[in-house]
């Protein structure tokens, strides 16, 4: 055979001593970026799994879902709220009926019935009865007093006078004019 046929291209000793140092120097370089790429991702990992960030969003997503139950019970306290608000501004203007009462009872002498009692707004009407006149001069001297003191009333009118003679009592109607309009 003939040694002239090479296939092979033959170089001089001195380009394969340059090529196999820069082959040296590529695979070195090739180690430290794959060193470089290790240790960077490994620093990262630890970072991220000791940083608080987690929990951070974990706490976040605990206060979400909290103020996302909230918010109904924040809907419905604040209609509550509003509605109270509208109750008292309506029980400082309505009349007080139950102070009316009291104060018209508290006067009754004890021998009188109160036999009824209608109240509105302008006026409070009232029929009772007695068998003594006294008891019925002592109940309108009463309520003529509260009058002028102008506690609940302004004026009391004498609206009507009976005698039942079957049961012995005088019957009669008052009428008090509360000045409400």
């Amino acid at each position: 055979m003939n040694n002239d046929i090479n296939l092979l291209i033959t170089r001089p000793k001195k380009d394969l001593a340059k090529l196999a140092k820069k082959l040296k120097m590529l695979r070195m370089f090739a180690m430290a970026f794959l060193f470089l790429i290790a240790s960077t991702s490994i620093i990262l990992f630890i970072f991220i799994s000791t940083s608080p960030l987690p929990a951070l969003k974990q706490q976040e997503n605990t206060a979400l879902i909290n103020l996302a139950t909230l918010h109904t019970r924040m809907g419905k306290l604040l209609l509550v709220q509003d509605q109270m608000k509208d109750i008292s501004l309506i029980t400082t203007k309505r009349t007080t009926f139950d102070m009316t009462y009291t104060e018209i009872s508290s006067v009754l002498p004890d021998g009188m019935q109160l036999e009824s009692f209608r109240i509105t707004k302008q006026a409070v009407s009232l029929s009772l009865s007695s068998s003594a006149l006294s008891d019925i001069d002592a109940y309108l001297t009463s309520l003529k007093d509260l009058a002028e003191k102008k506690k609940l009333f302004s004026s009391v009118t004498l609206s009507g006078f009976a005698l039942n003679k079957q049961l012995n009592k005088y019957i009669f109607f008052v009428e008090l004019a509360t000045g409400a309009k």
